[in-house]
């Protein structure tokens, strides 16, 4: 063991000096930003190299941003960003791969509600492919647009590569009756719960002004297989 310390050592200092490159083929996913882990295996081609990651390595990675009517246009702007009363906005939603995407709303009376995927909505489905943008809501012209009440509105973007059995039952159920909505809503701990699990494994990077791109960057870095095919994302739109 020692030996082969030192062996591993001289090898390292020769190259150093040789000026031979110090890094392996593989790039430690830690050392990329949760921008360039979506770039490096989305499913269209990015602006990254691909080869640079493993495959058996390749993160769960999303591009998020929110659109603002702007004239005839919708923009795309930062989340962060502060909205005004009559503010027309659409959610964007992009993933390096192919996935099932849950949106959930927590409305004023504090109660969890599943906006997506709606019966009503690509004839309920969730599914979204990678590299292919994903805007919501999903019927052509329409938007959300925010009233004179001034507060803060809370999203909650879940994206698994697995169904989530308990939320595609609430989107089966949207809809079929009134005695039902009881059962509709979800609970403070559900959402938690998510957060706890997976939250820790997450990186993220922010709307960059500088380079004009709006968007908000999530990957999961996690190591274990079974923790590495979610994402969920706290999105707050303040208006006032």
């Amino acid at each position: 063991m020692q030996y082969e310390l030192v062996v591993r050592t001289t090898l390292l200092v020769i190259a150093s000096v040789l000026g031979f490159p110090l890094l392996s083929a593989a790039v430690d996913r830690h050392q990329l930003t949760a921008r360039d882990l979506y770039y490096s295996s989305v499913e269209s081609p990015g602006e990254i190299d691909a080869s640079r990651v493993p495959k058996e390595q390749q993160a769960l990675a999303v591009r998020y941003a929110v659109l603002k009517r702007v004239g005839d246009d919708f923009v795309e702007v930062a989340p962060s960003a502060r909205f005004h009363e009559n503010d027309e906005i659409r959610l964007k939603v992009t993933s390096n791969r192919s996935c099932r995407l849950y949106v959930i709303q927590r409305g004023s009376t504090g109660n969890w509600s599943l906006l997506f995927p709606d019966p009503d909505i690509n004839s309920g489905s969730n599914e979204i492919k990678g590299g292919e943008d994903h805007v919501i809501p999903g019927e052509s012209g329409a938007s959300f647009v925010f009233d004179g009440q001034p507060g803060e509105d809370r999203i909650f973007l879940l994206l698994t590569r697995t169904p989530v059995p308990e939320l595609d039952e609430i989107s089966q159920r949207k809809g079929s009756s009134s005695q039902s909505a009881g059962r509709s809503t979800i609970s403070d701990e559900w959402i938690e719960h998510q957060r706890v699990q997976f939250q820790r494994d997450l990186i993220y990077t922010p709307a960059q002004d500088r380079n004009s791109d709006k968007a908000v960057y999530v990957a999961n870095t996690a190591a274990s297989a079974d923790r590495r095919d979610r994402i969920v994302v706290d999105l707050r739109l303040v208006h006032n």
